[in-house]
């Protein structure tokens, strides 16, 4: 494995989406890459994982054993990456090499307070002569690329909701700061938000007819699914309710595609047409 040179920074939906579709592969070969060049392999015991709980922080390292230089055979660590921060891998270089300078530091020098003191800048100043595109800091400083946004109506207040979720009821929530109404708006900064310096308003889609169907048949299959199992509906599982409800929706949909050629075939027959 050679060191890497410095990934390119252009991060595009489409790039975003390669990222996440090869990051196993990718976050294996950087992290071999990392402990070969930069820790000698000393950390090949350090396991990676992605986690979906992360939300402000781009990677963590959990540490346990005890301390004490006879005691290191003892000392584990695993690092967890945030899938909704790390979105390309020149962001993933720069946290994975971070995580290692704190798990090398409890690993090799069984030390971990405080987290950013001596011991952490020695491992960072190593680690940076050897990989030369990444610099360690002390914080992992990222703009945050958000799903959902809502902006305060109160223009004085300019407040702005940014979650990685639909997790903001307008019709219940208000403005924290002004108790003023929210509405949804385009991410700022995203492709949808044409705005300058103010907010774009997210524009209401039309529920497709699939979606209606679901809301309104959710209850009755899973009450079939679950007699049909002997089991309670809470032991049906969402994946196999959403299963069922697209076998009834394609069995309705044809039934309808079939109504509508007999209609047709009926019109043409009274109007004296050929079949």
């Amino acid at each position: 494995i050679k060191p890497k040179s410095k990934p390119s920074q252009t991060n595009t939906k489409a790039t975003t989406l390669t990222f996440r579709k090869n990051r196993d592969t990718i976050t294996s070969t950087t992290l071999a890459e990392f402990n070969q060049y930069a820790f000698n392999n000393t950390l090949s015991s350090v396991k990676v994982e992605w986690s979906n709980k992360l939300n402000t922080t781009a990677g963590v390292t959990r540490m346990r054993g005890k301390l004490g230089q006879e005691n290191a055979h003892t000392r584990v660590a695993t690092i967890e990456l945030a899938t909704k921060v790390i979105d390309d891998e020149q962001r993933l270089r720069s946290t994975l090499l971070h995580e290692l300078c704190h798990a090398a530091a409890w690993l090799v020098d069984g030390v971990h307070k405080p987290p950013h003191g001596k011991c952490f800048k020695k491992w960072a100043s190593i680690s940076m002569k050897k990989i030369k595109d990444v610099e360690v800091t002390t914080t992992h400083d990222y703009q945050i690329t958000y799903k959902y946004a809502w902006a305060c109506t109160n223009s004085n207040c300019k407040c702005v909701i940014q979650r990685h979720s639909r997790s903001v009821d307008t019709t219940k929530q208000c403005c924290g700061r002004c108790k003023s109404k929210l509405i949804e708006i385009e991410v700022p900064g995203s492709n949808g938000d044409a705005s300058k310096n103010g907010y774009t308003p997210k524009k209401e889609r039309k529920t497709s007819d699939f979606a209606l169907f679901v809301k309104t048949q959710t209850s009755n299959v899973r009450k079939q699914l679950a007699q049909e199992r002997s089991c309670s509906p809470k032991e049906v599982s969402q994946a196999d309710v959403m299963k069922e409800c697209g076998k009834l929706w394609r069995e309705r949909k044809g039934k309808k595609e079939n109504d509508d050629v007999l209609q047709q075939f009926l019109d043409l027959s009274l109007n004296g047409g050929s079949p």
